[in-house]
Formats: structure tokens, C-alpha cells, sequence
């Protein structure tokens, strides 16, 4: 009776250890099962959050415009706007710009400018916000702009940022006036390749839409920087049809203090008015 006794023993031992380690095995599925959950939902609000910041700054619209005739001060127009279906919280901008070509290509950091950071405010669905900043340039001269607009994350409280480029062109700097005389194209002068749009070259040489613009049978342009004492260029208009024309660019003066050439002019007229 006591050996069958003490078989017992062993055998409820041996049930109690299958039935713990059962439970721990149970146990340790259930907490796998609940870890996965976890990263699965970690992973998910992390997407999410992701998917909301892309379409966070997706529904920023930037727009910048340059602005300038030679007699006041190139100035950039930037404008934000909120299109998209939320409030966008502790929007800023800064403006930088940096010279075309630098003087030292191996090292242009000397040649950033840090134009300005604009005061951070929130953005209410539809809402924009304006600025006028008077660009203080050094010199006149090509220049690229950057301007990064900056937000907070609703989500994650980082910030968040998209960069929107665009130039400073010599067009915007000199003083172009009409002259009422024609003009002869000089075989010298160089013509835009491309057609360009009437309307856009009426930004580009800043015609006021109650002026038309003159053609080379009626008279030319003369381009001119607000330093110089005569014209730098000579621009005249050949019209291709309604909407179209080139323009034919001559070199007047061209020294170390205006390097500038007929090609560089051509080059920012069809940047600024090449049909599309």
C-alpha cells in the first residue's frame, strides 16, 4: 500500500507539472498574440500619422512672385494657403537666396543670404496669409530662392517641412522703357529661339496692361541698370502670330561692372515667357 501510495504522489506531481507547463505555453501564446497587436497597431498609428503629415503639407500652396523694375525694389510676393480640410498649426516661412553663380564655387556659403523668417501663426481651412518682403540684394545679379514653409504635426508635434524654389532674374532689377522708334534687328543681336507668349512677355518686361506692346516696326526697348547712364541693351519685339513672338536682344555696353550678356537676357525672357 505504500509503494502504491507513493506512486500516486509522483503521478498528481506529474500532472501538476504537464498542467503548469501548459499554462505557461498558453500563456506565452496569449502574450505573442498581444505583443503582434501591439506592433501591428503601433505600426498602423504610425502610418496613419505619416499619411495625415504628407497630406498635411500636401494642402499648403505656396506661391512666390518676383517683382521689380529697376525704380523701386525687387520684391517677392509670397503667399500660403491652407486648401486642405484641417487646421494647420504654427505656420512659418524662411526665405533665403543664394547667388546664380557663386564667387567661389568651392565654397558659396558666403554667398547665402538669410532673407527672413516670417512670424509663426495657424492656418484655419481655407485661410491664407500674405507677405511683401522687400528683397535687400547686394548687387545686381542672378539669384536663386528657396523658400521652406514649416508646420507642427497635430500628430507627432514634430515639424514639418516643404521647400518651394524660385529666381531672381536681372529683368526683375533693370529699368526696361519703351522708345518709340524703329529699329533695325542687328545681324549682332541674338534672337530667342523658342516662341514666346505675348502675355508672358508682358511680365517679363513689365508692360502695365493698359500699354500695348511695341514692335520692332514701331519702336524697341531699352534695358537698363539704375546705376548706368545710358541703356545696357537694346530689345525688339517681331510678333509671329496673336499669341506668339521672339525677341532679338543686342549688346550696347558691356564692361567689368556690367558682365552681363545679350544671351543672358534671351535666356531670362524665355525662362519667364516660353510658351508651354
Amino acid at each position: 500500500m505504500a509503494t502504491e501510495g507513493g506512486g500516486n504522489g509522483h503521478d498528481m506531481a506529474d500532472m501538476m507539472k504537464l498542467y503548469t507547463e501548459g499554462m505557461q505555453a498558453q500563456f506565452g501564446a496569449m502574450m505573442g498574440k498581444f505583443r503582434a497587436s501591439m506592433e501591428q497597431s503601433v505600426g498602423m498609428s504610425r502610418m496613419m500619422n505619416d499619411m495625415m503629415e504628407h497630406l498635411l503639407l500636401q494642402s499648403l500652396d505656396v506661391k512666390c512672385v518676383v517683382t521689380g523694375d529697376g525704380a523701386a525694389a525687387t520684391t517677392l510676393h509670397l503667399d500660403v494657403r491652407n486648401t486642405g480640410a484641417i487646421p494647420i498649426p504654427v505656420v512659418c516661412c524662411t526665405v533665403s537666396i543664394r547667388r546664380r553663380f557663386p564667387a567661389s564655387p568651392a565654397d558659396d556659403t558666403d554667398d547665402t543670404l538669410l532673407v527672413v523668417k516670417t512670424t509663426p501663426a495657424d492656418l484655419d481651412v481655407g485661410s491664407h496669409t500674405s507677405t511683401v518682403l522687400p528683397l535687400d540684394l547686394p548687387s545686381l545679379d542672378q539669384y536663386n530662392g528657396q523658400v521652406v514653409v514649416s508646420c507642427v504635426s497635430p500628430g507627432s508635434g514634430q515639424r514639418l517641412q516643404k521647400s518651394n524654389d524660385f529666381s531672381v532674374y536681372l529683368l526683375q532689377q533693370l529699368a526696361i522703357r519703351p522708345l518709340l522708334q524703329p529699329v533695325d534687328v542687328e545681324a549682332s543681336s541674338v534672337t530667342s529661339v523658342a516662341p514666346l507668349d505675348l502675355h508672358g512677355l508682358r511680365q517679363a518686361l513689365q508692360i502695365r496692361p493698359t500699354d500695348g506692346i511695341v514692335l520692332a516696326s514701331h519702336g524697341h526697348y531699352t534695358v537698363q541698370s539704375p546705376a548706368a547712364t545710358s541703356p545696357s541693351f537694346v530689345l525688339a519685339v517681331s510678333q509671329i502670330d496673336a499669341t506668339t513672338c521672339h525677341v532679338h536682344v543686342t549688346s550696347i555696353t558691356a564692361t567689368e561692372s556690367q558682365p552681363w550678356t545679350a544671351h543672358d537676357i534671351v535666356f531670362e525672357v524665355e525662362a519667364l515667357a516660353r510658351v508651354t
